[in-house]
């Protein structure tokens, strides 16, 4: 017998990828068919895009995307000869892709973790053309990658997959990492006299408030050039750990990129990646973008930086059918304490899926429940994971991993959505909370929400409980806009969900729980509700989607011009961006960013040529990014940097953080049911209340109405309120409510009033350079001879007077909270503005009200 392999043993090459199906040897026997919509994809591909070099495919969630895209893949191996390589998001992903490969027969080669460690009989499987390769985006996406000649490269959940491609070009220095401290501490050094002034006041105090470390703001470019070189210098600190290698990337090219800064983050990244730059990628014949929801406002196209992608659109039939059936449950619209509902529908289950934003939500969350779980992180479950699904009285906790995890069946039918899903990256949250730019993220929030519902209904028979947790994922549900702009059958099971969880108990939601899970009978007669539902239901673009779309193509043109040093050309590009984004509220924000863009282009070019023309243009832009949105707390000193005489006049308002204010107070009260009635009119008696307990009580919620961050303090001597209003104006409250009105204000009463501002200042609730009022809160119309020298700057508010003033600042909320669930958050802002405005209850009409009356006019008695 010989000992040669023959070479007449070569692989047959089909006809097409849905026949090659047919010829796949060795496929588990229980996978027979194709089901009909996979086909006809695979003809459509085969007959229109074999050729195209970008080709998006998308199906929903449990429909075979994976099937199809192995089969493009390897028929075009077995046809063309071509290397082909899968890409996932994870490694727990890749293993679970090629364990379905072997189930249909198609022969892989796993390569993932360190380059060095791949499997060399694997990896010339891969070079060789005789198996597909499987990786995680970063086997391709790094700067030295052994996956470098790709000629047909398919990206699995090409949705989630912007963080992992931006990843090679984004240098994330985290001062919390201690590999990674000194980096941040010469890198803010070399930043620092760039650094927004109210965020340098952050990052040096390092207050351990979660809120203050979420803050992030934009390092501008413009001033950032003088820095470049001590940039460099800085990350020299950065030999010998994973920093260096997307530094390498960056580091010729920082004026093509941005810079984001928190006071625990340092970002620095192009605004989109310039993929093309990049060989591996850039080289291969085809590259193939499988979701199971692309969007079409153009941000698969953002994601990877590529400008125009074919798509063969989700299959006739599933526009409104899904798989599997949920039960939404909100515990936030229960009336019920929703951290009970939460523990006790979660114990319904073995097991439960948590899906949170970001690490500290995690913690929080294992805190939670960690008396009634063991909990599991993603690192136990990336090899096997079995360790979660075989355990029992076990809560896996996930932190912004909103797809890549498959749990059919019994695996688990316990899933919880912790949170709006939101990024983690600087600049998505600089473009959301600084700017207010959300609606440019809504297609991805819409995309995250709907892979985490699928996480354990992966087919048509199979069902699960999902629990949305947290006032912001509420209101973003209870917002028509949103919620229309998914698929009709989430649609269904949001709506139903909303209206099953309104007005009940613990037991309640449990109740509900425990039945749907028994999927009775009873079940399925309510099940046909939401079937009616879904079928009345109609996926609704977004007004914004045409524009953003238009713009995606002109985005990604100015970043290569960036990246190529092009900078006149860039500024065309920025120019034509804004040209496209004018009109309506919804994309003002994201216009602003572009706005900046253009600027930053303009003054790259000026610094060049010293051309004074590009210098006024990189004025008039900043001046236009002003004028767009608020928040830019960088404008002005950009503008005196540059000279201009119209730099930022009067005074700069906190506007942006006075709505975050508001909108963070309609997510606690809710959108939609009783809450928000029944806390106006408790806080209405306490207000007019004579006793200093309940009028404290008050003035929390009533500042929050006036969208001041507020805080209640306990025992002797503290003040009885106060509200501060971003790093702008701040006032504490003594109030003596039940005092008789026929005597005078006492020296007692001003002597404690006028330790109320060093009290919170040395609490560090107040930097020393914002501004503090006191304010006596009393039924007393005169102050007594003896408290007169000691007044100074105090001033006075009848009691009577704040009742009046929370009356009408409770008629705005209600006005504008009548809107809210029809409104985006860029029109929700300035609803608010108009409304508070017209009502002189804005920012400057506070202070102007709190302020107008001194203590010392007050007449005065003996």
């Amino acid at each position: 017998m010989s000992i040669f392999r023959a070479a007449a043993l070569q692989e047959p090459k089909p006809e097409s990828p849905a026949l090659l199906f047919r010829d796949l040897k060795g496929k588990d026997p229980s996978i027979k068919f194709l089901w009909e919509h996979q086909g006809k994809l695979l003809n459509d591909y085969q007959q229109i895009h074999l050729n195209d070099n970008d080709v998006a495919v998308e199906l929903p969630t449990g429909s075979g995307k994976t099937l199809v895209g192995m089969l493009i893949g390897e028929y075009r191996r077995r046809v063309k000869g071509e290397r082909v390589v899968l890409l996932c998001p994870n490694k727990q992903l890749c293993c679970q892709v090629e364990t379905q490969a072997r189930k249909y027969g198609i022969t892989t080669s796993l390569l993932i973790g360190p380059q060095k460690d791949y499997d060399p009989v694997a990896f010339a499987r891969y070079q060789q053309a005789k198996a597909i390769a499987i990786s995680t985006y970063s086997g391709v996406f790094n700067s030295n990658p052994a996956i470098n000649d790709s000629q047909t490269i398919i990206c699995d959940d090409a949705h989630a997959a912007d963080g992992f491609v931006a990843a090679m070009w984004t240098l994330r220095v985290d001062r919390t990492e201690e590999k990674q401290q000194k980096v941040f501490e010469r890198l803010y050094s070399a930043l620092r006299v760039v650094v927004p002034a109210w965020l340098r006041r952050l990052i040096e105090v390092n207050s351990g408030n979660p809120a203050d470390k979420a803050m992030v703001d934009l390092v501008p470019s413009v001033q950032a050039a003088d820095h470049f070189d001590a940039i460099r210098e800085a990350m020299k600190a950065a030999e010998g750990t994973d920093l260096i290698h997307p530094w390498r990337a960056l580091a010729d090219n920082l004026e093509g990129c941005h810079i984001y800064c928190s006071p625990e983050v340092i970002e620095i990244r192009p605004v989109i990646p310039p993929t093309m730059m990049h060989a591996p990628f850039h080289r291969a014949n085809q590259r193939v973008y499988m979701s199971a929801t692309l969007g079409e406002n153009g941000d698969i196209e953002r994601a990877f930086g590529v400008k125009k992608i074919a798509r063969l659109p989700m299959p006739l039939g599933w526009e409104k059918r899904g798989t599997g059936r949920r039960l939404v449950l909100f515990p936030n619209v229960s009336g019920a304490d929703p951290v009970e509902v939460f523990k006790g529908v979660v114990g319904v289950a073995d097991r439960c899926l948590v899906l949170v934003p970001h690490g500290p939500a995690a913690k929080e969350i294992e805190n939670r429940l960690s008396g009634k779980f063991k909990i599991l992180g993603p690192r136990d479950v990336e090899q096997n994971i079995k360790v979660f699904t075989g355990a029992k009285n076990v809560a896996l906790v996930m932190a912004n991993r909103y797809d890549g995890l498959d749990l059919p069946g019994a695996d688990c039918r316990m899933l919880a959505v912790v949170g709006l899903p939101t990024g983690m990256s600087l600049q998505e949250r600089y473009l959301i909370e600084r700017l207010g730019a959300k609606s440019q993220f809504q297609d991805r929030i819409r995309t995250r929400t709907t892979q985490a519902m699928g996480r354990c209904t992966r087919d048509e028979g199979d069902y699960s409980v999902v629990l949305f947790m947290a006032p912001d994922l509420l209101k973003w549900c209870c917002t028509s806009g949103n919620v229309q702009g998914i698929h009709p059958e989430l649609q269904a099971e949001i709506q139903f969900g909303l209206e099953e969880s309104e007005n009940r108990s613990v037991d309640d939601m449990v109740a509900l729980a425990k039945g749907f899970l028994a999927q009775s009978n009873e079940w399925r007669e309510v099940e046909k509700t939401i079937v009616a539902k879904r079928d009345a239901a109609t996926k609704v673009k977004d007004a914004t989607t045409e524009k953003l779309a238009k713009a995606a193509a002109l985005e990604i043109d100015f970043v290569y011009h960036m990246w190529s040093g092009q900078y006149e050309d860039a500024l065309k590009a920025a120019v034509k961006v804004t040209e496209v984004l004018e009109g309506g509220a919804d994309l003002k924000p994201y216009r602003s960013f572009w706005y900046e863009l253009a600027a930053q282009a303009a003054f790259h070019q000026y610094r060049r040529t010293r051309n004074e023309a590009f210098r006024e243009q990189a004025i008039a832009r900043t001046q236009n990014a002003m004028g767009s949105t608020f928040g830019l707390k960088w404008a002005g000193a950009v503008l005196s940097y540059l000279g201009s005489q119209a730099a930022a006049e009067g005074e700069e308002l906190p506007s942006q953080e006075w709505f975050l204010e508001l909108s963070g107070l309609l997510e606690d009260v809710g959108v939609v049911g009783g809450k928000f009635e029944k806390t106006v009119a408790a806080t209405r008696e306490d207000i007019r209340s004579t006793n200093w307990k309940r009028f404290e009580l008050g003035v929390e919620f009533f500042g929050r109405m006036l969208g001041a961050k507020t805080k209640r303090f306990t025992g002797s001597g503290k003040p009885d309120g106060f509200w501060l209003f971003g790093w702008w104006f701040s006032t504490v409250f003594e109030a003596k409510t039940m005092e008789a009105p026929d005597a005078g204000i006492s020296m007692k009463t001003v002597g404690q009033a006028a330790l109320h501002e060093q009290t919170v200042r040395s609490l560090g609730l107040l930097p020393k350079d914002v501004p503090c009022t006191t304010v006596i809160v009393s039924p007393r119309t005169s102050v007594h001879e003896l408290a007169v020298p000691h007044a100074g700057e105090i001033c006075y508010t009848a009691h009577d007077e704040m009742g009046r003033l929370f009356d009408e600042a409770a008629d705005a909320f209600t006005h504008v909270r009548a809107t809210a669930g029809n409104s985006s958050d860029e029109v929700l802002r300035e609803n608010f503005i108009r409304v508070y405005k017209e009502r002189k209850l804005f920012l400057t009409d506070i202070r102007q009200r709190l302020t107008a009356n001194k203590l010392s006019a007050l007449s005065v008695i003996k």
